[in-house]
């Protein structure tokens, strides 16, 4: 049975001690799409659609939310 490089083994225990020492800290974020698409934008060249917001529900029948979740969008 192979055993794991030295290496290999000195990574993994950094990983794991640094995991209990620095844990992630959460913060709260909620974007609506009230205001704005949030920053959020398409590379050109790379959509074969423009991103808009829409009130309401999606042209065609059962491909989406019949309207949004909070608000208008």
């Amino acid at each position: 049975m192979k055993t794991a490089s030295p290496s290999i083994r000195s990574s993994v225990m950094l990983f794991l001690l640094l995991g209990f020492i620095l844990p992630a800290q959460a913060i709260q974020h909620k974007l609506d799409f009230e205001t704005g698409l949030g920053g959020w934008s398409a590379i050109k060249g790379t959509s074969l659609f423009n991103w808009a917001r829409w009130t309401g529900g999606t042209h065609s029948g059962h491909t989406g939310p019949a309207s949004a979740h909070e608000g208008s969008y």
